[in-house]
């Protein structure tokens, strides 16, 4: 099962590499601006390329845990460890650097998990289907 979902985890990886790049504010990036609807460099296309960051990393993180993990209760145990370190990491930040505690990142992160959960069952479920 896991030799064959290395494609699957391919592809996150990069799917996380272009949104590390989509957020480099020097550079132009005609499918984020196809996705967000702002010209130029701005303040508000780095935050879109930011929120789409913690997406992604979240989703490819809880896909790769979910595929390493054998039962249902180790399932949730992956999942509720991403929720715990996107908390941590935000709370972390905030005391570290004072900047406000950043809800809009955990939320980001929680939709992450909750998409990798989602792709990575609709895969399952359509390669059962194919067998």
């Amino acid at each position: 099962m896991l030799k064959q979902s290395y494609g699957i985890v391919l592809t996150g990886v990069v799917g996380l590499l272009l949104a590390i790049s989509l957020a480099s504010p020097q550079l132009k990036h005609p499918a984020l601006d196809l996705l967000v609807f702002y010209g130029g460099l701005g303040p508000k296309r780095i935050d879109a390329a930011h929120r789409v960051g913690h997406v992604i990393a979240f989703a490819i993180a809880a896909g790769v845990a979910l595929l390493v993990s054998n039962n249902r209760s180790r399932k949730f145990q992956s999942v509720m460890s991403l929720l715990a370190i996107a908390i941590l990491t935000e709370a972390m930040q905030h005391w570290v650097y004072k900047n406000p505690l950043e809800w809009w990142d955990i939320r980001d992160d929680f939709f992450g998990v909750v998409l990798g959960v989602f792709c990575l069952a609709t895969y399952q479920k359509v390669k059962a289907g194919a067998e």
